[in-house]
């Protein structure tokens, strides 16, 4: 099934377009629906009167290498949500074009800070994956983390380092699962939304853009006896995806902090 089909059943009832989420084996497809993401960013910003319990906080490292390819390299990225009666609500984003990691430490402080400025965030629990792309340095951004914050869950996803890895399948789920929210219209905006390293409309301007991007897209092999190679990205044409895979990664991670038993006691469950 094709995201192509996939959309034509987007505004069907939940169950019918669950059925049509598998991602594509065709030609190249937009992985978000456009209709959807228009919408997710047309709706009023969403309110929660309500205490929310945790903030899941993805964070998409870039080492703070200046690059010099125009329109190339990648962004720091950090996007943070909350659940709230059914609904995945995106409290904040950056995406920080860093030179040097002093560029994106003190933003990202000044972030986390902000999240719990407000009553009904004010005492969550920060739970926090940060992608294992680059050696360290989720190790010492964690350390960064732990030093200045309280009631903190740094995700630990392999034996030796700190971190969530990602790999083919592993997108292929975080695809599917922010996808399947978009679809049934669980997806909003912070009313009161976290950016501090830019406007915050520039920064949902370029993550709204960013879904519009994001696409499944596959390269045939020269081998005969290899199979077409596929990859998640939207990189094509010197873009940037980081924010999209930051959202995404925050979505299939809070699954597994409030489901795998090594985490449950942080988790409150």
């Amino acid at each position: 099934m094709t995201y192509a089909a996939a959309d034509a059943v987007a505004a069907a009832p939940a169950v019918a377009a669950s059925e049509l989420l598998g991602l594509s084996a065709g030609a190249d497809n937009k992985v978000f629906p456009r209709l959807k993401i228009d919408e997710l960013f047309a709706c009023a910003p969403y309110r929660s009167a309500d205490f929310v319990k945790h903030i899941f906080v993805a964070i998409d490292p870039n080492s703070g290498q200046y690059d010099t390819r125009p329109g190339g390299g990648s962004d720091f990225a950090v996007v943070s949500f909350y659940e709230h009666n059914g609904k995945t609500v995106i409290a904040g984003a950056e995406a920080i074009d860093a030179n040097h990691p002093e560029d994106y430490l003190s933003p990202l402080a000044h972030h986390l800070t902000r999240l719990r400025a407000s009553a009904a965030t004010a005492n969550a629990t920060l739970v926090i994956a940060i992608e294992l792309n680059l050696g360290q340095e989720a190790g010492w951004l964690s350390k960064y983390i732990n030093e200045r914050f309280n009631n903190v869950l740094i995700m630990q996803e392999t034996a030796l380092k700190v971190g969530v890895p990602t790999d083919a399948a592993l997108k292929r789920d975080m695809a599917n699962q922010l996808r399947s929210r978009l679809v049934r219209g669980a997806v909003h905006i912070a009313h009161d939304f976290v950016c501090v390293s830019s406007p915050a409309e520039t920064v949902l301007g370029k993550l709204k853009q960013q879904m519009c991007d994001y696409a499944e897209v596959r390269t045939a092999s020269t081998d005969p006896l290899r199979g077409a190679r596929t990859q998640f990205s939207g990189k094509m044409g010197g873009r940037r995806d980081d924010l999209v895979v930051a959202l995404q990664l925050a979505v299939i991670w809070s699954g597994v902090a409030k489901t795998d038993p090594k985490y449950a006691p942080f988790m409150g469950v």
